[in-house]
């Protein structure tokens, strides 16, 4: 399944933002033992770090399994 992951910006805080595509309510994750459902609808949001021209700021997002 494809999914989105929107960024944007009230000018203060920066949001990534992870969706589904279509019209499916979840997505599916494929871990060591198996599938899993991520529910995602509403949106799975969390607050990026913002950067700037001249120091430019990596996020990386994950998502773990929570046994």
């Amino acid at each position: 399944m494809s999914f989105n992951f929107n960024v944007t910006s009230n000018g203060t805080v920066i949001t990534g933002s992870l969706t589904p595509q279509g019209s499916k309510p979840n997505l599916t994750m494929l871990f060591s033992d198996g599938l899993t459902t991520l529910v995602a609808t509403p949106a799975k949001t969390i607050t990026l770090i913002a950067g700037t021209d001249i120091n430019p700021q990596s996020n990386f997002i994950y998502i773990t399994k929570i046994i």
